[in-house]
């Protein structure tokens, strides 16, 4: 039984290696040809991404096939995410509102002050071309994320430990790896959130679209004045956070609490 548990544990956490190890390699030779500054992080992002992206996918996909779930069509994919558009666009809306009210409330902390990774990854995250953060941060960082985080290691939790431990564990194990403890905050939550993405349209586009969303939401906040109203004063701020919760809730009321149970098998 000890060695099940143990064999179990690693199959959890190679995968996450891997795209570490992966991650660290690509960039290293990336940055052999394109130094790395703050206005070039942003295009090396996107270079490493694209260099990790295919490995991790045929590690889902093999995955998938272990469970006997073939590859959709995209027809098929299609049809399926059209017959739940409006559950995920309210996904997509409360995607937007979790990543605002979190970036609100980790502000009003001195994490981000005391956090000299986060300021320094901030610093490179905006530093560059917008192009690049909308490529980077926006599409492609998420789908690669979210076959590694929710794809791999969520799925695999949840066939170990069951749905519960693997939202929790798996959203512990997002934030980690962001290596900031601005970050792992962050991203814990919106990682539980994600799972429940996963959860609800039993497919992972839930996750990559949601991912996107709020990524897509914190670079319009940065890089845009649309958002400025939000941040103009303290009361602002709180008056946009405590909307913006109450919106995030009464969605999940009727977006996941009254849409579940529709019996379909998570693939």
């Amino acid at each position: 039984m000890k060695d099940i548990k143990w064999y179990r544990a690693w199959d959890i956490v190679y995968p996450v290696g891997i795209y570490y190890v992966l991650m660290n390699v690509a960039t290293f030779v990336v940055c052999l040809i394109v130094p790395l500054t703050d206005e070039s992080y942003g295009f090396i992002k996107v270079l490493t991404t694209l260099f990790v992206l295919p490995v991790v996918y045929v590690m889902y996909r093999n995955d998938q096939l272990r469970r006997g779930v073939q590859k959709a069509k995209a027809k098929d994919l299609f049809l399926d995410m059209r017959s739940e558009i409006v559950p995920l666009l309210g996904i997509l809306v409360m995607a937007a509102c979790a990543a605002v009210v979190l970036n609100n409330l980790i502000s009003w902390t001195p994490l981000m002050k005391v956090s000299a990774t986060y300021q320094s990854v901030t610093r490179k995250f905006f530093g560059g071309a917008v192009i690049f953060e909308i490529l980077g941060p926006c599409i492609l960082v998420p789908v690669l994320e979210e076959y590694v985080f929710r794809g791999l290691v969520y799925k695999r939790l949840r066939e170990w430990l069951g749905m519960t431990w693997a939202v929790v564990i798996s959203a512990i194990i997002f934030g980690m790896m962001h290596m900031n403890i601005v970050q792992f905050v962050y991203a814990g939550f919106l990682g539980v959130f994600l799972a429940l993405c996963v959860e609800r349209t039993k497919h992972l586009y839930g996750a990559i679209l949601a991912h996107m969303a709020a990524n897509t939401i914190s670079v319009i906040r940065t890089e845009t004045n649309w958002l400025s109203w939000m941040d103009e004063s303290l009361q602002a701020q709180a008056l946009t956070t405590v909307g913006m919760g109450l919106v995030f809730i009464g969605l999940y009321l009727l977006v996941f609490w009254k849409g579940k149970g529709d019996g379909k098998k998570i693939i």
